[in-house]
């Protein structure tokens, strides 16, 4: 593959199964020996406000504001694209997480909805994904998931936080007029991705098994 790859951004709320379908996703893309590279999480920045509110025996949402940890998020999400922006350029699939609808999304529930435009001003910078995957996801299924893990809870994770994390994702994808693809998440893992590939076949971005 020669050129410029093409960025595929899976987005939803919390228990949607976004890391799995990333996960599922690019084994079956390597399964077929395309170029793909994977990249969820990046809490680069993030990781210093922790070490700070460690070091201060609170945590990093007692410490810093909600916007600012947003646009530190923001900050992350330029880092992440600094590393995943050579193999775009190189012609390999790159498959993201928690990218710029979330960044918005979680960072709107925090601030009361009033300062997504310095989120707006700070994604420009950043690649656009030509693919994007909506897992929507019943509240009570992405809730069960959350609980299964077995950690503490994060206040995005709690119900309410879900459905306005919901509530949104449909307002940003109006709002934005994004191009995306809306899938049941609350089907089992392997038909949520078999569901993805038809997609990705259907717009021509997989051909006969193989990327073009």
């Amino acid at each position: 593959m020669s050129g410029k790859g093409k960025i595929i951004y899976i987005f939803g709320i919390d228990g949607s199964g976004k890391t799995t379908l990333v996960k599922n996703l690019n084994e079956y893309l390597k399964r077929k020996k395309v170029n793909v590279v994977k990249y969820l999480s990046n809490p680069f920045f993030t990781e210093e406000l922790e070490e700070v509110s460690k070091s201060n025996n609170t945590t990093r949402r007692a410490c810093f504001s909600p916007l600012f940890r947003g646009l530190t998020w923001g900050l992350d999400l330029l880092k992440k694209a600094d590393d995943f922006y050579y193999y775009y350029e190189k012609g390999y699939i790159v498959l993201l997480d928690r990218y710029t609808l979330c960044n918005i999304n979680y960072t709107m529930i925090n601030t009361k909805n009033k300062h997504s435009n310095m989120l707006k001003m700070l994604h420009e910078g950043l690649p656009k994904p030509d693919i994007y995957i909506y897992l929507d996801t019943d509240i009570d299924i992405a809730y069960e998931r959350v609980l299964i893990r077995g950690l503490t809870l994060t206040p995005k994770e709690i119900p309410s936080n879900l459905n306005k994390a919901k509530q949104n994702y449909e307002s940003l994808l109006q709002e934005r007029k994004v191009n995306y693809k809306r899938v049941n998440g609350n089907l089992p893992e392997e038909d949520v991705l078999k569901e993805t590939i038809s997609y990705l076949d259907k717009v021509g971005v997989i051909e006969n098994d193989v990327f073009i």
